[in-house]
């Protein structure tokens, strides 16, 4: 059964990169920012844009629309990206090579707190088939704004696959604004006390107001698992605030690492887990070739 899991997992994503490379051989867009974020005051109104440039050899059309996101909850349900997020233009017929500007509009009301956010979708057209790209677009209302976020549960585990020891880390949001943390794992020798290593948490996808997100990275390469008593310190700054939580972890003779009070070594029955893992490291690599084709995501 579970093999069968992976099976289908891999072919499907197999299926999705091979039709993602299908559709830009024929037109590739670039769109920039990755992201937009606006800080507005209420009952005011900011005007921000994408640029977006077809590298490819094929005119196309780019129909503009847009959806709902995450807003936070104390909004009330009318607060809708219909009533703040205005397009102006919403058709765009770009010739080979060429860039345009798809300017907005963000118009807030006295009925917003917090944040709310909205993606504009990019659906492009052209010859025999059509896709979209979505890019967001995050309001946060100046002056109405508290950061409050914490570290539920962090487990860290070894993998048999590549030896690495990793860490999955759930950051909860308890405030009102979305925040996007970075960060760092300072590895202690327990008993002499000495700094071992310094691994960078990255700035990574947002965690929503009153929303929780996992996060998984790699703490030690499996040449540098050595035996010994250690204590893990995980440090993540967003917006001004800094949370800390300590895991204390030991490694055997043969690299095993165990936290302490708790045993991670992986068995057959881990197999989601460990597949969770090798996710992880397809989206590493993957990262690293729609840098290279220069295709932005949504984020």
């Amino acid at each position: 059964m579970n093999s069968l899991f992976f099976v289908k997992n891999f072919l499907f994503f197999f299926i999705l990169v091979l039709m993602f490379i299908f559709k830009l051989a024929y037109a590739e867009l670039s769109i920039t920012p990755a992201v937009v974020n606006v800080v507005a005051e209420p009952m005011s109104i900011c005007e921000s844009k994408y640029i977006v440039t077809n590298i490819s050899d094929n005119a196309v059309t780019v129909i503009v629309t847009k959806e709902n996101w995450k807003n936070f909850s104390g909004n009330s349900s009318d607060v809708s990206v219909d009533n703040w997020l205005d397009l102006g233009k919403n058709k765009f017929d770009i010739a080979p090579k060429e860039t345009v500007e798809v300017p907005f509009k963000v118009i807030t009301s006295e009925k917003m707190v917090g944040s709310v956010s909205g993606m504009i979708v990019f659906t492009v057209k052209g010859g025999m088939f059509s896709f979209s790209m979505k890019q967001p677009v995050y309001v946060v209302i100046n002056g109405t704004e508290q950061v409050d976020f914490k570290i539920d549960s962090i487990t860290m585990e070894t993998v048999k696959i590549n030896g690495n020891l990793y860490y999955n880390m759930v950051v909860r949001n308890v405030g009102n604004v979305h925040v996007r943390h970075n960060g760092v794992i300072e590895i202690y020798d327990r008993e002499t006390g000495d700094l071992i290593k310094n691994v960078v948490i990255e700035e990574s996808f947002p965690v929503y107001a009153q929303d929780s997100r996992a996060f998984n990275g790699v703490v030690l390469n499996r040449k540098d698992l050595k035996k010994g008593k250690y204590i893990a310190l995980f440090k993540i700054n967003a917006l001004g605030k800094e949370v800390v939580k300590r895991v204390k972890f030991e490694v055997s003779d043969l690299g095993e690492v165990a936290e302490v009070g708790k045993c991670f070594v992986l068995k057959k029955k881990d197999f989601r887990k460990s597949l969770s893992l090798v996710i992880y490291e397809i989206k590493i690599l993957s990262k690293e070739f729609f840098k290279k084709v220069k295709f932005c995501f949504c984020r």
